[in-house]
């Protein structure tokens, strides 16, 4: 049961990172201050993200089969796609502060201009500096965290099906009984 909801948690999961990340580029490149309606579907995705990645987790460690060392990867993923939910309402902003002009207000990309001074949302105000931290978070540093544990959990399953024979996970494993001399 868990192994079934644990696959379907997993193929769920990558769908939704997929469309994560086709509506992040899109909000990279046309994103317009206030939010639209693919910010909100992005937000949504996100949350749906989090239950999955969770869910996955739970599942992994339910597992009686798997040894403790394979519920890592789990929890790291979790804590990842966490850090993306946490970290995607910080790049939402209605104002810019420039010194000069900047083009046209579109995306996120704009305000690495380096005429772009802060950004605000509500009454709270960002220094540029720190919004583009977070972006560089948000955009590049952890989905490539996510891009890599995911390439070399696939790299894991093939290598365990190419040792399908002699693979045995340690807690299972019974001790061999000794066989009599002849």
């Amino acid at each position: 049961m868990h192994l079934r909801v644990r696959r379907w948690a997993i193929w769920i999961l990558g769908a939704l990172l997929a469309l994560m990340a086709a509506s992040g580029v899109w909000l990279v490149f046309r994103y317009e201050p206030g939010g639209d309606g693919i910010s909100s579907l992005h937000s949504v995705l996100g949350l749906l993200t989090v239950f999955a990645a969770l869910t996955v987790a739970v599942t992994t460690a339910l597992d009686e089969e798997r040894s403790t060392a394979g519920v890592l990867p789990a929890i790291v993923v979790l804590g990842v796609v966490a850090g993306l939910y946490l970290t995607g309402p910080a790049l939402a902003y209605e104002q810019v502060a420039a010194n000069g002009p900047i083009g046209q207000l579109r995306g996120i990309l704009v305000l690495f201009d380096d005429d772009v001074g802060a950004v605000a949302r509500g009454n709270e105000v960002v220094q540029i500096g720190d919004y583009r931290t977070i972006a560089w978070l948000h955009v590049v540093a952890l989905p490539v965290a996510l891009l890599i544990m995911g390439l070399v959990g696939i790299w894991a399953v093939r290598r365990r099906a190419q040792l399908r024979g002699g693979y045995v996970p340690k807690h299972a494993a019974s001790p061999v009984d000794e066989v009599p001399p002849a």
